[in-house]
């Protein structure tokens, strides 16, 4: 997987604009072809069935040709083509509104603003409220080739253009399954170099859309140049649609990269009191033609309210060659998060060195993380993914599955754990069981596989959702697998949060997870937090979990982009006595003195998500707590037959980590 993102990284890059000190045009070389270049009507792409696309009349044409590859009915595989767009936006299909998409605008206004267009939606369902009506049925293949060009004497060419695109899915057998991709021919289009996937177009996520008018540059890697030398582009996918615009190949010279593909974004809400260091590490590529002198990457957090940097990091890279990388290197600081709540934090990276790139544009890469503080809950999700349901094959259903995530406590005897949170089908046909289980895991072989004698059940718990349930909320309550309460957390742990089922309708989504796409890669952190001495933060998938001595995977559905919706919530212990609920928080103990149950009678002025009652004795021992979900006026029932005559506290603490602490005694 790792060489497949080195060599993605050496071949994506963002356009600026081409400057004669950086880069020498090949072509278009004259007002002809540069005319031919930018689309400008609608005799600039003619359509040629596949089989006649190396026919002798197309010898001297000089224009562009489509050629349609392939459909779900292949009968209508040749129609698969690139289109003409006379304003540079994509036709309507059935779900493309017009009100979403912008057209494409030429770098040369005079010349119009046409663009070269595959509309997958349009194409699979002509504009009509139907799927699979149109001329070529998603998903589908076609591929637009560029005229005939003398290269001679020029190599490690780049392919430069300006394009949008908007993804949904690809069904696409190249090494990256991405949707789009180039390649090169060096003898006119008889044969083809592999194709180069455009990964950047898939790092928008579902629906998303690359902005308009993105330039952008891919460097053909060993590319030679001819006299018979040509580029295509290739569309293999399932929806939406796909601007070109600008098409110029030649040689760069100063052009320095971060490779979005395989850099270390932090994706979790970590605990207030379990605070977590969060590491750097991206890697950097010189897609020039000369040596880049004295790089230098730094990674900046910065506040996604106020949009002030709250940390910095900078590594020296020193002289990196041509056509290299420098790959799988930590920043040399990490990140503490301040220990309070409610703000989110988005990461930055960008390379400089000492000569001026050429495209600036990509010397920088910014996201918008999943990094937060909160006060009690423990997640691993990002903004902008899509919650995807999973079903079960038949062949699966008299096994147990097992999906969740891991979590790492650097402090967690300050915290216990009191459920386990994730999403489950909204209706389902039949009522269900979900179980959840706290695991301690330490992986002492390091090889991220979770085998029976690394991992430690210590909490469980289970729910039932009835048919037909308005909720898809899972909240499982842990009960300590040890026989005492409450589940405390070990300093510098590693924890598994799992749920698990065994399905009884194959057909029927049962599971939830989340979806990021190519946005963001949990391979990367994982890596990044491994090399700095502890693996943080990755789904786990446990498919035959009947099985006790199986082996659970830390890489989920066969990539790194899934990620299961499986939440901790852990409770930082206030061993104060401060309170600091606002008086309209009413809260009241009878009887005072108790013998069996102690009822605490609560009346706030709003509903709260979560409310934990605990008992301390005067040591600050805690030795007993129940967790609520969305009360307000509610009277709770502690059972403290157990405990001692003598003195204790008890404490109500809300997820806003305020809490009010009263004195009881017991006395039989």
């Amino acid at each position: 997987m790792k060489k497949f993102f080195t060599k993605m990284a050496l071949m994506v890059a963002f356009v600026l604009g081409v400057t004669a000190m950086n880069a020498q045009i090949i072509w278009p070389n004259d007002s002809a072809s540069t005319s031919v270049s930018q689309f400008v009507n609608a005799a600039t792409i003619r359509y040629v069935k596949k089989d006649t696309a190396l026919n002798a009349s197309l010898a001297n044409y000089k224009g562009w040709i489509t050629v349609g590859l392939a459909s779900a009915d292949a009968a209508r595989a040749d129609s698969a083509v690139f289109m003409w767009s006379p304003t540079g936006a994509p036709h309507i299909g059935s779900y493309r509104s017009a009100t979403l998409d912008t057209r494409m605008t030429s770098l040369d206004t005079t010349r119009g603003f046409g663009a070269a267009l595959f509309s997958s939606d349009f194409l699979d369902s002509r504009g009509l409220a139907a799927d699979g009506v149109g001329q070529a049925p998603a998903p589908h293949t076609g591929e637009l080739w560029s005229p005939i060009f003398d290269a001679t004497g020029f190599n490690n060419l780049s392919l430069m253009f300006q394009q949008s695109n908007r993804h949904f899915q690809s069904s696409s057998t190249i090494d990256c399954f991405q949707s789009t991709a180039v390649s090169w021919s060096e003898d006119g289009g008889v044969t083809w170099k592999p194709l180069q996937c455009i990964e950047e177009n898939e790092g928008y996520g579902l629906y998303e859309r690359l902005p308009r008018n993105t330039p952008t540059t891919i460097k053909l890697v060993g590319s030679k140049g001819t006299n018979k030398f040509r580029i295509k582009f290739h569309f293999d996918g399932d929806y939406y649609y796909w601007l070109l615009d600008d098409v110029r190949v030649g040689v760069l010279r100063n052009n320095v990269t971060l490779s979005k593909s395989w850099a270390a974004l932090p994706t979790a809400a970590m605990q207030r009191n379990n605070t977590d260091s969060v590491r750097f590490m991206v890697d950097v590529v010189n897609n020039g033609t000369v040596p880049a002198r004295n790089v230098r990457v730094t990674a900046d957090v910065i506040n996604g309210t106020t949009g002030a940097v709250a940390f910095t990091t900078t590594r020296n890279y020193g002289t990196l060659a041509a056509d290299s990388v420098a790959q799988n290197e930590l920043l040399p600081q990490a990140f503490f998060p301040p220990n309070s709540a409610a703000t989110n934090y988005n990461i930055r990276y960008k390379v400089t060195y000492d000569s001026t790139d050429m495209f600036q544009r990509d010397d920088s890469i910014m996201h918008v993380t999943g990094l937060r503080v909160r006060d009690s809950l423990f997640t691993n999700e990002q903004p902008g993914g899509f919650l995807l349901g999973y079903a079960p094959t038949v062949s699966s259903t008299t096994r147990a599955w097992k999906l969740g995530q891991y979590y790492y406590f650097p402090k967690g005897a300050t915290s216990t754990a009191t459920r386990i949170s994730g999403y489950a089908e909204t209706a389902t046909t039949t009522a269900r069981t979900y179980t959840a289980g706290l695991y301690e895991w330490n992986d002492t072989n390091g090889n991220d596989s979770v085998e029976v004698g690394e991992r430690r059940l210590v909490a469980a718990g289970e729910t039932n959702m009835p048919a037909g349930g308005a909720s898809n909320i899972l909240d499982i309550k842990l009960e300590n697998f040890l026989g005492t309460t409450p589940v405390y957390l070990k300093n510098n742990q590693a924890y598994l949060a799992m749920i698990e089922i065994t399905p009884s309708v194959a057909s029927t989504t049962w599971f939830n997870y989340f979806d990021d796409r190519a946005r963001y890669s949990y391979g990367p952190l994982r890596f990044a937090t491994k090399k700095a001495g502890a693996p943080r933060y990755g789904g786990i998938i446990d498919i035959n979990g009947s099985d006790p001595n199986s082996i659970w995977r830390t890489s989920v559905f066969g990539g790194t982009q899934y990620n299961p919706r499986v939440s901790l919530f852990a409770w930082p212990i206030r061993i104060d006595t401060k309170d600091d609920l606002p008086s309209t928080y009413k809260i009241a103990v009878y009887p005072n003195p108790v013998g069996e149950t102690l009822n605490v009678n609560v009346d706030f002025p709003k509903s709260e998500e979560a409310v934990l009652f605990r008992i301390f004795d005067l040591k600050g021992q805690l030795l007993q707590e129940k967790e609520l979900m969305n009360i307000q006026k509610e009277t709770v029932n502690m059972n403290v037959n157990q405990l001692a005559n003598g003195n204790y506290l008890l404490q109500v603490q809300t997820v806003g980590n305020q809490a009010k602490t009263l004195k009881f005694v017991k006395a039989n």
